[in-house]
């Protein structure tokens, strides 16, 4: 059994990325006030390896979280390389046979759920990918790096993490509803997008999806706090020795 997870409140960095494929995305409105809200159902993630052989730290959540302003300045305060697979993800989609304009492609015939399933498999193999690359480095990674339909895919995408130091989620509030209105007010702002899909609401599936919680060795509710006090929380979960 994995330590019982803390959450410590404070407060929360900028929006980064989390939003994979923007050249399908369309505008959308922007959420309402924030209200206290039933809480983000607690877990108890996984324990922290021993002598890991992976990334330092691979921050995950959904889109608009934070986890790529904040991986950035963690790698920085930590003297270790940081990479966002947002960025550097199409080169390993391209090693089966898969690409962003593929991908938009098949928004266009299918819809974009459908084609998000259809692209799950290049997602989870450039996880392994980029994990196995880049050892010792804060790795940051998109939402959809993270949720997955097929539990083959889920679970090798859990034998990749496990060789991280620590595996970090990010969350702009504890309350689900108020975190919900905060990421959509921030993709609206930064990315243009609600993330409403065909009827389907991406960004609280990746909000509400269990298996992004299991994989995390530490959840960091950010709430207002700035972004620097954030980044020097993640940085403050690699483990002893790595820093």
């Amino acid at each position: 059994m994995g330590r019982v997870l803390s959450v410590r409140r404070g407060a929360g960095a900028e929006c980064a990325s989390g939003a994979r494929a923007a050249r399908a995305d369309a505008p959308a409105a922007a959420g309402g006030p924030v209200r206290q809200t039933r809480p983000v159902p607690a877990v108890r993630p996984r324990p922290r390896p021993g002598g890991a052989s992976g990334p330092l730290l691979v921050l995950v959540g959904p889109a608009a979280c934070g986890k790529s302003t904040a991986g950035e300045a963690a790698a920085r305060l930590l003297g270790v390389p940081f990479v966002d697979a947002d960025a550097v993800g199409e080169r390993y989609y391209r090693e089966v046979g898969w690409d962003l304009d593929r991908l938009v492609d098949r928004v266009a015939e299918v819809g974009r759920l459908a084609a998000e399933r259809e692209w799950e498999p290049a997602r989870a193999h450039a996880v392994g990918r980029l994990v196995a690359d880049h050892p010792g480095a804060v790795v940051a990674l998109g939402a959809g790096h993270t949720t997955y339909e097929d539990p083959a895919h889920r679970e090798a995408v859990r034998a990749a993490l496990a060789t991280a130091g620590a595996v970090v989620l990010l969350l702009p509030a504890a309350g689900r509803d108020d975190a919900l209105r905060v990421l959509r007010a921030r993709a609206v702002a930064t990315k243009g997008t609600d993330w409403v899909r065909d009827g389907h609401d991406f960004l609280a599936g990746w909000l509400d999806d269990p298996g992004v919680r299991a994989l995390a060795t530490d959840v960091l509710v950010t709430g207002d706090e700035q972004p620097a006090r954030t980044a020097e929380r993640v940085a403050a979960t690699a483990p002893p020795g790595g820093r």
